[in-house]
């Protein structure tokens, strides 16, 4: 990065590069096993799809550390470092940020979506649940919600908009929230060993904006969660 004059400012907790007029917002990290990727893409990876499909990194190099120990193989490993939604500024992309109470603007969001693909009153019935709790609802609630109004009777998925995949849920899902307006998950991570803090974990849904921009390899070595 230094190489072509960007520079690190920070914006409450995002760190982000900037050359000229370009910001690079958020600077992030993938642990992986596999070597030579030039383009993530996870419909190619059978792991990581408990907090929905996309593309899983986070800001912690010491979390991308250990998920490269994790599932790397035969002492491989490679920490892939990469610039998320390159061009645009901070506060220009919106996550669902799972461990947070959702906003208005999250409820209005999510409504309008489902208002505009389901014709049988459940976006009442969706908006109703959240006031009923007061609108005291944390993302990882809120995304249970979208789950359970968006199934069949039959607990088969139902959402059949311009994005939706048709046989995948967690793809659906995330592709729904994506139509709705969100680039992805925020949720935290555990506290590793060497971290100050624990580390905030993303869910992309757009693998087109991330734009890997360099590779740490490691030899394999122990890294400790804190649980």
């Amino acid at each position: 990065l230094a190489d072509i004059g960007l520079k690190e400012y920070k914006d409450g907790d995002i760190f982000f590069m900037r050359q000229d007029d370009v910001s690079y917002a958020m600077e992030l990290f993938h642990g992986s096993q596999v070597e030579g990727i030039v383009r993530f893409n996870p419909d190619e990876t059978s792991i990581g799809k408990q907090n929905g499909w996309g593309v899983y990194m986070t800001d912690s190099k010491n979390i991308a550390k250990w998920y490269r120990d994790e599932f790397g193989k035969e002492g491989k490993g490679v920490v892939y470092k990469a610039v998320v939604h390159g061009g645009r500024e901070p506060g220009d992309y919106v996550y669902l940020k799972l461990d947070d109470y959702v906003s208005k603007e999250d409820v209005d969001r999510v409504y309008d979506t489902i208002r505009t693909y389901f014709h049988d009153g459940r976006h009442l019935e969706f908006k109703k649940e959240i006031l009923n709790n007061d609108n005291l609802v944390t993302g990882n609630q809120f995304h249970n919600l979208i789950y359970k109004y968006l199934e069949n009777d039959d607990g088969k998925f139902q959402y059949r908009g311009p994005l939706a995949a048709s046989s995948e849920f967690s793809k659906s899902i995330s592709l729904f929230l994506s139509h709705a307006g969100y680039d992805g998950i925020q949720y935290t991570g555990h506290k590793v060993a060497g971290d100050k803090k624990p580390g905030q974990n993303y869910v992309v849904f757009d693998f087109n904006e991330i734009d890997i921009t360099g590779t740490e390899s490691f030899s394999m070595e122990e890294v400790d969660l804190e649980i």
